[in-house]
């Protein structure tokens, strides 16, 4: 069978791909200016609750911050980025379950960043009942 795909450059906010078996396949745009094809991933697109916030922040970070300034090439992250990263997404409430995942940072950049999975102990979470304990948080690319 022929898997679908989706092309996500130009979503707005940022959104989880969860790995699993659905026969869509997910890519986008990376790394800011390289303009990086991070690959693809079958799975499960989220679009995170008020993901504008999430992907603002993370702009902030990549393309406005002193460190990168948009220059974020894919596999270019150290551990001290995936600390600051962490603290910025643990002050949002729509993206606080979520933590960088250092094994993963070779592969992560702007736009394509590998994040492992917290589940939050709550009454009604946003999602919940996968097995991947991780994930690829995305959002638009700032080419």
């Amino acid at each position: 069978m022929t898997k679908a795909f989706v092309n996500l450059w130009n979503i707005a906010g940022a959104g989880l791909i969860i790995p699993c078996e659905t026969n869509v396949v997910f890519s986008t745009q990376a790394g800011g200016i390289t303009c990086a094809d991070p690959g693809s991933v079958e799975g499960v697109f989220i679009p995170l609750h008020h993901g504008q916030i999430v992907s603002d922040a993370l702009d902030d970070y990549f393309v406005h911050g002193p460190q990168w300034q948009g220059y974020c090439y894919l596999g270019n992250l150290k551990e001290d980025d995936a600390d600051q990263l962490d603290e910025i997404l643990q002050k949002i409430t729509w993206s606080k379950y979520l933590k960088v995942d250092r094994a993963k940072l070779h592969l992560s950049g702007e736009a394509w960043l590998h994040v492992t999975l917290h589940y939050p102990e709550e009454k009604d979470p946003l999602f919940s009942g996968f097995e991947s304990k991780t994930a690829i948080l995305t959002w638009a690319n700032s080419d």
